[in-house]
């Protein structure tokens, strides 16, 4: 086992930076925190690069004095809590005292501020968590962070980022769920010196998702205001119609800060059950005020995940205040009757309670004539006008023995096509026509084998007569010998028609000799 070591103030450092400092988003989201803590109202931010190479943070909060720049970059040192007894009522966004230590151990950082009872700003400049200097400026009430080169003294991190653009969104991304948080405070965002996003910070919800995802999302919306017990819901959510088909427009704010919680996620989609397509998701953005003694935001390193002491209060709150909304906000057309119509003056009315009067009243009634069945009139034809001829008079269905004339005499068969529908006449007609061709052709098969038996005779009656081979190379012009032929060597000399359509059964004639 190796031996134990106390690691150097800036390995130390850099190891708890990496817990904080993952990304530029990291970086501006700690600062735009910090600014919301110090009481701004109007906060810029601008990158470069994503914010690999530039970030800035600019912001007109209370400042920080002189005498605390250099505490501020102490690690665990914070104006936020005092006491253990705070943890347990965290009302500031920003708490731990580690984001300005972390920052600065991994960039070269510079912050320009003054506070509000100061009439002299400060300037302190501090790269790789070493001080460079502090001197005094000349600036409004606020605090500018400028972050240059994030990563510089650690090559390996820099390897680990993203493409300038993948960074680049990441934070706008940021920008868009912190907007949203604090629609009291305007924000500005400037990304590679164009202006991607601006507020008004006149604290109306409505505006920022206005700003964030514009007009059509923001025409699309319910308001939802409730109350149970003590915790407070309110936004906006989307109309059933529209749903989307994943959930990225689930925004969930407690106490003013963003998180992600399966908590909501599970009340706004039952109470939407019934109203939206299976598959489909709503939308929401939804601002929750709870009393800081029943959470704690002190379980993720980024404070993104909060945990309550009793989860069921607020799913039951986010369910009934969403499901209400549903019910106010529908806007399918209703039908409403005028007063003093015949829909209004149904009465609900038991038939079993004159059932006794139903029955007398039967019995007393006369008995019903019958009713006589209607005569059918025949037309009569005139005796100049000829009788339509109709085809089924001609049919007996009664006696088959007699009848003279069947529709099914008529029908044709057509063995190539299996689907067709034959009478019982006209597969019986059929089967007899093929018995008759196959006894036709047996007998010109019988013929045929007499008249080759024949002329096998004759052949065998013929003289023969051997040749030698000087016969057959010497050049004559004398009639041809005839040669001995075997039965076996005789050939038919003409095939036999069998389909002889003049029913001719005589074969080709034979040579002569």
């Amino acid at each position: 086992m190796g031996v134990i070591n106390v690691l150097d103030k800036h390995i130390a450092e850099l190891i708890a930076a990496g817990e904080v400092v993952e990304r530029p988003s990291s970086v501006i989201k700690e600062l735009v925190e910090n600014s919301i803590d110090a009481g701004a109202k109007n906060i810029t931010v601008e990158i470069k690069n994503g914010g690999t190479t530039f970030m800035r943070v600019a912001d007109d909060g209370c400042g920080i004095y002189r005498d605390d720049i250099k505490k501020a970059f102490l690690r665990h040192a914070t104006s936020k809590v005092k006491t253990a007894n705070d943890l347990d009522m965290i009302s500031t966004l920003g708490f731990r005292g580690e984001a300005l230590a972390s920052i600065s151990a991994v960039s070269r950082l510079q912050v320009i501020t003054k506070n509000e009872n100061e009439e002299i700003g400060s300037c302190y400049e501090i790269e790789g968590g070493d001080e460079i200097s502090l001197e005094e400026a000349g600036c409004p009430t606020g605090t500018t962070f400028v972050i240059r080169d994030l990563f510089y003294n650690i090559p390996a991190r820099s390897k680990f980022l993203k493409k300038d653009v993948a960074e680049g969104n990441a934070v706008s991304a940021l920008m868009d769920k912190i907007v949203l948080s604090h629609p009291e405070v305007a924000f500005t965002f400037i990304r590679d010196g164009k202006q991607v996003l601006r507020t008004f910070g006149d604290g109306k919800l409505l505006s920022a998702i206005y700003s964030v995802f514009g007009k059509d999302f923001a025409k699309g919306l319910i308001p939802v205001d409730y109350t149970l017990d003590s915790v407070t819901v309110k936004g906006y959510i989307s109309k059933p119609i529209n749903s989307r088909p994943n959930r990225n427009m689930q925004n969930f704010f407690i106490n003013g800060r963003f998180v992600k919680t399966r908590t909501g996620m599970a009340a706004l989609e039952e109470a939407y059950k019934g109203s939206i397509m299976v598959g489909k998701f709503p939308s929401a953005v939804l601002q929750l005020t709870v009393p800081y003694e029943i959470i704690d935001v002190n379980v993720h390193p980024a404070k993104i995940e909060v945990r309550f002491i009793n989860e069921r209060p607020v799913f039951d709150a986010i369910y009934h205040a969403v499901k209400t909304a549903l019910q106010q906000g529908d806007e399918r057309k209703q039908v409403h009757f005028k007063e003093n119509t015949a829909f209004n003056e149904i009465k609900k009315v038991n038939p079993f309670n004159n059932a006794q009067a139903v029955f007398a009243k039967a019995e007393n009634t006369p008995a019903e004539k019958p009713i006589k069945p209607i005569e059918r009139i025949e037309p009569v034809l005139k005796n100049s006008e000829p009788k339509p001829y109709n085809p089924f008079d001609e049919l007996d269905l009664k006696d088959e023995k007699t009848k003279p004339v069947s529709i099914d005499n008529l029908k044709m068969s057509d063995s190539s096509n299996p689907f067709d529908i034959y009478s019982k006449q006209a597969i019986k007609r059929n089967a007899e026509l093929e018995n008759k061709k196959s006894e036709f052709s047996k007998q010109k098969l019988e013929k045929a084998e007499q008249l080759i038996l024949k002329a096998t005779q004759q052949e065998e009656s013929l003289p023969k007569q051997e040749i030698t081979v000087d016969d057959l190379t010497a050049e004559s012009t004398e009639t041809p010998i005839e040669t001995e032929v075997s039965k076996e060597e005789v050939k038919p000399l003409k095939e036999i028609s069998e389909n002889n359509t003049d029913n001719n059964d005589a074969l080709t004639e034979l040579p002569k000799e």
